[in-house]
């Protein structure tokens, strides 16, 4: 099921939209926030109040990661227990805008940070965790392809064996944004938060994309 998917677009579209909001004077930190904040918006929508229940954000090094980390951030204003499992070393996350908003969640005292760059740290998390409320997939966007593998092999088979509600950001990882195809290891979400548009690989897939949900993320047109 989708709402109101008018078009779907390419990666190399999208990345002409954000190139041009950006030198109109849109910056990348006001695109990420405004990802971050529909994401914890379209959570709390689904579920009611969040008070006391567990969330797990799942984040690559990537501005992907960058949006789920502001998904953490804004739902630990919610008053749900926040936990931000980082899939690399904080010294490779790629972009000055996710570094800022990953050290943004240091002190939040509902906010825990957890980095498992490894298949063993995946497993331990996920003993310690095993029956999260909501997961958020935010480890792969549409510049990675391929097949998950290593921590973020394990990271996508522990969301597909929770019970969670399972929302991704902007794509689930596993999607080709661009040919739909899926690979091996793949999420399969309730929901897809894409962001301006739905990606083309979207399209018929909706096994893996669940609800696909546009957001405004300031791009304009």
């Amino acid at each position: 099921m989708t709402e109101n998917i008018e078009e779907y677009i390419t990666t190399s579209e999208m990345s002409r939209l954000e190139r041009a909001a950006v030198e109109r004077g849109t910056t990348i930190k006001e695109l990420m926030e405004n990802a971050g904040a529909a994401v914890a918006r379209e959570a709390a929508a689904m579920s009611g109040s969040l008070e006391g229940k567990l969330v797990m954000v799942f984040a690559g090094p990537g501005n992907n990661g960058g949006d789920g980390m502001v998904s953490a951030r804004h739902l630990a204003a919610m008053h749900c227990g926040v936990v931000l499992v980082l899939l690399s070393k904080p010294e490779k996350i790629k972009s000055e805008e996710a570094r800022a908003n990953f050290e943004a969640l240091n002190g939040i005292p509902n906010a825990r940070i957890e980095i498992a760059d490894s298949e063993e740290k995946v497993a331990s998390l996920a003993k310690e965790f095993p029956m999260p409320y909501i997961i958020i997939d935010a480890i792969f966007g549409t510049g990675v392809k391929g097949e998950p593998s290593g921590q973020y092999g394990a990271a996508i088979e522990f969301i597909n064996r929770t019970t969670a509600i399972k929302i991704a950001v902007d794509i689930p990882s596993g999607l080709d944004p661009d040919t739909g195809k899926t690979a091996e290891t793949c999420v399969r979400a309730d929901v897809t938060v894409a962001m301006h548009r739905a990606k083309q690989g979207m399209k018929g897939n909706e096994a893996y994309t669940g609800r696909v949900v546009v957001a405004d993320i300031g791009i304009g047109k």
